[in-house]
């Protein structure tokens, strides 16, 4: 077969792309073809190296300008890619192979500023498969005309993807119906053993960890720090351990240094060995504003930590508030607050609370997701 997946991500890398590349090493292995269509030049990164020396193709879509560039130097180029638009199909690089089946990897609504390649897969009557990574369910605006869009691409697809039942619950309601053709698959763990990690000695300062993307919009981690800028917790023993790069980082260093949390922060970058995190840290803090179901959390889980997490995304199909982790009802500084001093006043529960949060993520998660998805496209194209 040969397998065409879309990106849509801005950067090298990211959450979203965990699914795909598992899907397209099996492939590969398997002898099917798999071209990758990105906004942006990933082969600097270590995974999408390892799909290229499997034999994956990739292609970039002309049609991200980065904010680092100065403004009327964006402005115009945003206006020559639309241009070019109106005439060219910017995944007419697709035309070139005779595909069998589009796997689009993106947001709920994102396929409406994709539908293009809708009319590319109707044209050529290639089977579409929708992975939906991350739903909106406060931030919701879209136009009729774009949730037109969005509902044709659901209704035309062979299947739509959701990383959580809770994305796809709140995607009925603000679309105004079901779709039958939808499904809830899981994300792969970046980990070689899903055994218990023994929890931290409680004796040292309280390691607390955010695991993500810096990028606030999406992870909340400045609520975070707003929080234990306070004084109540400023006099506390905890050190606070952050994972991750991304666009906010400068702006996240600027806020610790303003609110003096220095000696109590401490920016470790990209860290690829998630166990490394989980010999050290006590919890995982995710006090995201929208969510899929972040790895982070569940990988948290089956290292044997609790969470905290905000009520959006699958959070809470996977803890339950006072069991695994607790749940704030929603992304403020005001109700994170409330969440994490009932948190830390049950902190002598925590050791227990992971334990609980293990056993329930070795039910729920899926060891070989990859190979379950590439079934499901496969089997179509088969029968």
């Amino acid at each position: 077969m040969n397998i065409a997946v879309i990106s849509i991500i801005h950067e090298p890398w990211g959450g979203s792309e965990e699914l795909w590349s598992a899907t397209a090493k099996i492939a590969l292995q398997n002898g099917h073809n798999i071209i990758h269509s990105s906004a942006v030049n990933g082969n600097s990164h270590p995974k999408i190296k390892i799909l290229l020396d499997f034999g994956m193709q990739q292609v970039v879509r002309q049609q991200y300008v980065p904010d680092s560039k100065p403004l009327l130097i964006r402005a115009i180029t945003k206006r020559l890619y639309f241009i070019k638009e109106i005439f060219i199909n910017r995944f007419s690089q697709l035309n070139k192979n005779n595909l069998d089946a589009v796997l689009y990897v993106g947001t709920t609504y994102s396929i409406a500023n994709d539908y293009d390649l809708i009319l590319l897969a109707k044209k050529k009557n290639v089977p579409l498969y929708i992975n939906c990574q991350l739903n909106y369910e406060d931030n919701f605006n879209i136009s009729e005309n774009q949730k037109q869009k969005i509902t044709d691409a659901f209704e035309n697809a062979e299947k739509v993807f959701f990383v959580s039942d809770r994305n796809r619950q709140v995607a009925f309601k603000q679309l105004g119906g079901n779709f039958p053709n939808t499904a809830v698959i899981r994300n792969p763990v970046n980990m070689a053993s899903t055994d218990y990690i023994p929890y931290p000695t409680k004796n040292a300062s309280i390691q607390m960890a955010m695991v993500g993307n810096l990028v606030t919009s999406h992870k909340g981690q400045d609520l975070i720090f707003k929080l234990l800028g306070e004084e109540k917790w400023r006099q506390r023993d905890w050190h606070l351990n952050i994972y991750g790069t991304g666009m906010d980082e400068k702006y996240l260093k600027e806020l610790v240094e303003n609110l003096h949390l220095e000696n109590k922060t401490t920016f470790h970058g990209r860290v690829s060995n998630i166990a490394s995190i989980w010999l050290k840290n006590h919890i995982l803090l995710m006090p995201s504003h929208m969510e899929g179901m972040p790895l982070a959390v569940v990988e948290a889980m089956i290292c044997g930590r609790p969470s905290v997490v905000t009520d959006v995304g699958g959070h809470t199909e996977w803890i339950t508030d006072g069991k695994e982790g607790f749940v704030a009802a929603a992304a403020s500084v005001v109700s994170l607050a409330k969440t994490m001093e009932i948190c830390w006043e049950q902190k002598e529960h925590w050791e227990k609370m992971g334990k609980a949060a293990h056993e329930k993520a070795l039910k729920l998660y899926d060891p070989q997701p990859g190979k379950t998805l590439l079934k499901m496209i496969t089997q179509k194209n088969c029968s």
